[in-house]
This record gives structure tokens, sequence and C-alpha cells, in this order.
């Protein structure tokens, strides 16, 4: 069993706004979700979605129905 130690390490890894650096909040679709611009890195005109704060994780937003890889923001 994780002691208390590593689940606050896990936690404080989880929630780290390092995971979203070169990033900017752009929406906020409720629920605890958020629409991240991407706008340094390879991703850079990306669109995210960061729904930690239900434990949903970080991932691309992407278009349903459409095999283009995720969304970009224009």
């Amino acid at each position: 069993m994780a002691s208390n130690l590593d689940q606050d390490q896990l936690m404080e890894y989880y929630f780290s706004v390092d995971r979203i650096s070169g990033a900017i909040r752009v929406c906020d679709w409720g629920g605890g979700g958020l629409g991240l611009l991407v706008v340094k890195g390879r991703e850079h005109g990306k669109v995210w979605c960061d729904y930690r704060g239900d434990f949903g994780g970080i991932f691309p937003e992407t278009i349903p129905g459409e095999d283009s890889g995720h969304m970009s923001f224009l």
C-alpha cells in the first residue's frame, strides 16, 4: 500500500502548473473542465482539455467526425 507521502507527491505532480506551462486558459467548460491554448512548444496553436479538477486528466481537444488530429485555435 502506498504511503501518504507517495500519495501527496503524486497529487502534487498531477496538479502541478508545470504540466501546463506554455498554455493559457481560454475557456471554462464547466464540470471542472478548462480549455487551454498552447502558445509555446510543438503543440503551439492547439487546444487541449484540462479536466484534472475531477481527475479526468489532460488531453487534446478533437473535432468529432474528423480524423485530422486535434483542434487548432483557429
